[in-house]
């Protein structure tokens, strides 16, 4: 042993990771709890008389939703506990950076000073695998866009970013997957722009993966 060296227990060392782990849970909850920027619902978009959808339309969106929900509920049922309450840290944290990057987009111009975020409803994060649309202002007739998931479990759950990239690959080279079927074209089907009066579905959009590991995600 080195003269005058110090060695913490384990026990030390785990209640100061403990504490720190509660510390960023807080701050998380706070974040989640005063969001500034909303994301789109779908009842926004319901309009019977023009293009939009109709209540029927919106109604069976909604019921897939909660179908994915609960068929990921009943899957988290079968974990550990401490794994089922880790992969709900893992998702508030990615909530969490959502609307991090969704504020520092515009306020410290992460993508350039002509980019803007729009945050798009639970249908197209759960059914097309997009959390965000960022636009550009190119000074044209027509934004550039593209989708953006955002996966904060990068390092503790590799495969799902992986499993989303080879996915986006698909639908942009078109791609068959292993049923032999080709990848349908990636796009967007609740999309409000705030640089143009777009409404509605988004077409023929570039999707994109944004991975963060659980320990940058922290930092940031």
């Amino acid at each position: 042993m080195l003269k005058g060296q110090k060695f913490e227990s384990y026990s030390e060392e785990d209640k100061k990771r403990e504490a720190v782990r509660e510390e960023l849970d807080k701050l998380v909850d706070f974040i989640l709890a005063n969001e500034v920027g909303e994301k789109l619902k779908e009842e926004d978009f319901q309009d019977e008389n023009k293009d939009g959808f109709t209540k029927e339309d919106i109604g069976k969106d909604k019921a897939v939703v909660e179908a994915i929900k609960a068929r990921l509920e009943e899957k988290a049922d079968h974990l550990e506990p401490e794994v089922r309450e880790e992969q709900k840290r893992i998702k508030k944290r990615g909530e969490a950076l959502e609307i991090m990057v969704d504020d520092q987009v515009e306020l410290n111009e992460w993508f350039g000073s002509n980019a803007f975020l729009v945050r798009l409803a639970e249908y197209d994060d759960f059914v097309n695998g997009a959390d965000v649309v960022v636009e550009f202002d190119m000074g044209g007739k027509k934004a550039e866009r593209f989708a953006i998931a955002i996966d904060a479990s990068f390092g503790t759950q590799g495969d799902t970013l992986e499993r989303k990239i080879k996915r986006n690959l698909g639908k942009v080279l078109g791609i068959r997957d292993e049923n032999g079927k080709i990848a349908k074209p990636a796009e967007i089907k609740y999309f409000r722009s705030e640089l143009d009066d777009h409404k509605g579905r988004l077409e023929m959009v570039v999707p994109v993966v944004v991975g963060v590991d659980s320990r940058r995600c922290n930092q940031v």
